[in-house]
């Protein structure tokens, strides 16, 4: 699995630090996981020179360790993973289970009632999983991944629009510029206008202190069941008689209504909200959603 590639390719760079002198220890450490986590290939091409550079004044065998992992480049650098590749081999999961339940040099009989046990074990856990007694799994939600994956790609399209010149690196990080008026606050930046763009509507549950609407600015109703709608946006505050904008994303919330989202987005329409499949709908929730416009599958009953 991948992990563990990457896992033996930090290791080995922390090896190799102890042959450089210790002031240098850290720059080096430095380069190497630049090279590893860059987002593009571009990115990589830039730390592993940097890398080259560094190592050309240092012995032979950091020479070659570098080209010796510069040629295996597309199976541990971030720059060179396929977008949406398999976490693990999933027979591999069943194989390590079996391996950590069972002892080596077994005679015939015992390992025939470990595996008896273990299929015993199984079917038991699979009639448990579908009453919903049998606890969850410790991984991601597929929403959780969805998540990740939609960040990573984000992130590899700013720094892309580094590279090509659209999205200078001033603009990336710029504090609040206090205004005011609302009306005053200045233009997203191009950086933040295509981070908005690509947000989504989410539907979801009401939860916690969620109070206020983003768009009509009232109090949250929720009468659709409790289900409200989520989107990231950039906030506006106000701070000793001046109005600030917020440079980060944060989660805002609308009642699911179309007159509160359009407040903010006149534009918006109800194909446009996102309902993920491992969202727990009921019966209740799937008739208001039809109502609304949105279909779901309910997952119950």
């Amino acid at each position: 699995m991948r992990y563990i590639v990457i896992e033996h390719y930090r290791q080995s760079l922390n090896k190799h630090a102890a042959k450089v002198a210790v002031a240098k220890r850290a720059e080096f450490k430095g380069l190497g996981e630049a090279m590893l986590t860059a987002l593009t290939i571009n990115a990589y091409l830039d730390s592993y020179q940097l890398m080259l550079a560094f190592v050309r004044n240092e012995e032979q065998s950091l020479r070659h360790w570098l080209d010796w992992w510069n040629k295996r480049r597309r199976h541990v650098m971030n720059a060179f993973k396929p977008v949406d590749s398999p976490a693990a081999n999933k027979a591999e999961i069943g194989h390590a289970k079996l391996a950590n339940t069972s002892n080596d040099n077994m005679f015939l009989v015992e390992a025939c009632r470990i595996d008896i046990a273990e299929a015993i074990r199984t079917e038991e856990y699979v009639k448990a999983k579908a009453t919903g007694a049998a606890p969850l799994g410790r991984g991601q939600m597929p929403c959780e991944r969805q998540k990740r994956l939609y960040d990573q790609q984000m992130r590899i399209a700013v720094q892309c629009g580094k590279e090509l010149g659209a999205i200078p690196s001033k603009q990336m990080r710029t504090s609040p510029v206090g205004v005011k008026s609302l009306i005053d606050l200045p233009p997203l930046t191009p950086s933040q206008q295509l981070l908005l763009e690509t947000e989504p509507f989410v539907l979801c549950f009401r939860f916690g202190v969620i109070r206020k609407c983003f768009g009509c600015e009232e109090e949250l109703t929720a009468r659709n069941g409790g289900l409200i709608v989520r989107k990231r946006d950039y906030r506006t505050f106000p701070r000793n008689g001046r109005y600030f904008r917020k440079d980060t994303l944060e989660n805002t919330y609308y009642d699911l209504n179309m007159r509160c989202m359009r407040k903010k987005y006149p534009r918006t329409d109800v194909k446009d909200i996102v309902v993920h499949p491992d969202l727990d709908l009921n019966e209740e929730h799937m008739r208001e959603l039809c109502a609304f416009g949105l279909h779901a599958r309910c997952h119950h009953g």
